[in-house]
């Protein structure tokens, strides 16, 4: 088992951060440590986890391929985040799933931002994205910048999710 550091600077928001990745210990840590070694780290016991942003996500497209899965709650999001998942998404099938409803159409801004809360609670590393539910952007733009506000303030997820295309980015 052999112990690297990892002495370039790494972007943390204005401070320079050094991790020790051990090799051997965790197959995972090498690969985040090869494939990632310019994204903020943290260390942790034997392996690196990565602080997933919407930044570093686009660091890594064209290169390496990422899970995403869904959560409403708090324990799925902690359990998900725990197991090294880079993407939880809080979708707008939590209508159906959770809520009980036969389609998607009838969760509310409220509903999709009381889940996203929970979520965002329960997670420390990966990222957080809120699926605009139907009609919270399509009436108007200032509709939208609104909804995607609340997701972003109130719940603090760190991306939207949106259909439509290129015409709604």
């Amino acid at each position: 088992m052999s112990v690297d550091s990892l002495s370039n600077p790494l972007p943390t928001f204005g401070r320079t951060l050094s991790c020790r990745v051990i090799h051997g210990a965790c197959p995972k840590s090498f690969w985040l440590y090869r494939r990632l070694r310019k994204c903020f780290c943290l260390l942790t016991i034997g392996e690196i986890m990565i602080t997933w942003s919407a930044k570093t996500i686009k660091q890594t497209k064209g290169r390496e391929k990422l899970a995403c899965l869904t959560a409403y709650d708090f324990i799925t999001a902690k359990l998900i985040d725990e197991a090294g998942i880079p993407l939880i998404l809080v979708g707008d099938t939590l209508a159906m799933t959770m809520l009980g409803h036969a389609t998607t159409l009838p969760v509310t801004m409220d509903e999709m931002v009381h889940h996203a809360k929970c979520v965002t609670r329960a997670v420390r590393h990966a990222l957080v994205v809120g699926d605009m539910p139907f009609m919270s952007y399509q009436t108007s733009d200032d509709l939208a910048v609104a909804n995607a506000g609340r997701f972003v303030k109130d719940a603090g997820t760190g991306a939207i999710k949106m259909e439509g295309g290129t015409q709604r980015a």
